[in-house]
């Protein structure tokens, strides 16, 4: 069985009397003067259903999900005042592959799916390609996955190059601790991460990059592309996963190492990959190029989240109808208006990782405000336009468990900050976990050199 539900999955049997001559042998069904079904698990009873005196033969419904495990089978009927039974064993999974399915599947028949194969995202892609959202159904990796041959590989759900166009993912990716190594073709525009649009839940998950110099995507004429190692634009949630892959962009677009926009909630994740922004020669009109080691553009909450990755961009510019070069630890811009409201918290970054044309820059944030003009209205862009939307930010030097934290100050949250959970990374980071016990986050934890990770 892969989904049980009332209504719907029944267990039954029927009484046949067996007759064997020269002919040969038959079955004959009789009615049996009463009949048990019943269901047992570990010695015990979890539901029966019996009748007496009747043509009906009983039908167990098994009325909710049942986990997985083996499950025994009683069976018994009298006929002619004799008792038969009979015992069947059989065991269920939760998980069904996908390489086992041809077709999207129905969540009210297989809301569990292991991936285990390149191939099985590369189906998965192909199902949401023509539509289905894959709500209700929880996809859980059983092992690394290897998608350096899809050189050309394009984020889940995504259906052209665009960073709001795609099919929405609604259901729930769980990496189980498990990585997946990426490659993108160098030169193309594309989009770069796993899903395109995260409106569902992605959790528990490691990219990582195949070449040893980064992924690197596209180039001084193809400068379109975008992304986030895990997504490109997330509108659900996205909590402990870790990026360790570098970036290298050309682009006038957004790139960073969890995702590129962020309406929903990233937390308890890490990155340590570098992002470097390669110059673009033309610029338009507005406001463009965002790069961090968390969400490029945060419109909504980015919480307990660690970035030591080097975020390489160019200059801060500025003219009189553009702005160009947000950058940032955690994010390049906050966006509080009267549509979002974004904030960070509790998090914290490896001092002085970003560098602007060369010079260190410790900022959480892009700290920049600039009056431009842009399609005949004139526009005051505020990177950070309400400061109390950062809190409990602070940064290290040593990227270890025991490295003692800094408060953020005006300088790079444009506000003082106040820790809230710790002075030391790690305490500081599973004093929100031990907190927050109901958001299904993980435990930070030393790693063999001395560094920390996310401990699945």
């Amino acid at each position: 069985f892969s989904k049980v539900q009332a209504g719907g999955q029944k267990i039954s049997f029927s009484v046949q009397k067996k007759t064997a001559d020269s002919t040969g042998i038959t079955y004959t069904k009789v009615t049996p003067s009463s009949a048990k079904i019943a269901l047992y698990q570990n010695g015990s009873e979890l539901t029966n259903h019996s009748v007496e005196a009747s043509n009906n033969l009983p039908e167990l419904t098994l009325a909710s999900w049942l986990p997985e495990g083996k499950y025994n089978l009683y069976m018994s009927a009298t006929v002619d005042g004799v008792e038969y039974s009979a015992w069947e064993t059989f065991v269920i999974t939760s998980k069904i592959p996908i390489s086992s399915l041809t077709s999207a599947p129905d969540s009210n028949y297989y809301p569990h799916l292991a991936a285990e194969t390149g191939e099985d995202l590369k189906k998965l892609n192909e199902w949401m390609q023509d539509g289905s959202t894959m709500e209700g159904i929880t996809i859980t990796l059983t092992k690394d996955i290897d998608l350096t041959s899809e050189t050309e590989w394009q984020p889940i759900g995504n259906t052209k190059l665009d960073t709001y166009t795609g099919v929405p993912f609604k259901g729930t990716i769980n990496g189980n601790g498990n990585t997946i190594k990426l490659e993108i073709s160098s030169g193309a525009e594309t989009c770069i991460g796993l899903v395109q649009i995260n409106e569902g839940i992605i959790e528990n998950l490691v990219i990582e990059q195949y070449s040893k110099d980064g992924i690197t995507f596209g180039n001084s004429s193809a400068n379109a592309s975008r992304g986030g190692a895990i997504c490109v634009n997330n509108r659900g949630i996205i909590r402990n996963c870790v990026n360790k892959a570098n970036l290298k962009a050309y682009t006038f677009w957004g790139v960073a190492g969890i995702c590129m926009m962020n309406f929903g909630t990233v937390e308890n994740c890490l990155n340590t990959g570098n992002i470097e922004m390669v110059k673009k020669t033309k610029l338009w009109a507005g406001e463009w190029i965002y790069s961090s080691g968390i969400a490029a553009q945060n419109f909504g909450s980015i919480i307990n989240c660690v970035n030591t990755g080097k975020i390489i961009a160019q200059e801060l510019e500025y003219g009189p109808n553009y702005v160009n070069n947000f950058s940032g630890a955690i994010t390049g811009r906050l966006y509080n208006t009267e549509d979002t409201s974004a904030d960070i918290s509790n998090c914290y970054w490896l001092e002085n990782s970003v560098t602007r044309n060369g010079t260190d820059v410790n900022e959480c944030v892009t700290i920049v405000e600039q009056d431009i003009t842009w399609e005949d209205s004139s526009i005051h862009v505020n990177s950070i336009p309400d400061p109390s939307k950062i809190t409990g930010c602070g940064y290290f030097n040593d990227f270890s468990a025991s490295a003692p934290l800094t408060a953020g100050d005006e300088a790079s949250c444009k506000t003082a900050q106040t820790l809230s959970y710790g002075t030391t990374l790690l305490e500081a980071l599973n004093g929100y976990v031990s907190a927050n016990s109901g958001r299904e986050l993980k435990q930070w934890q030393a790693s063999a050199d001395g560094s920390i990770t996310i401990g699945f």
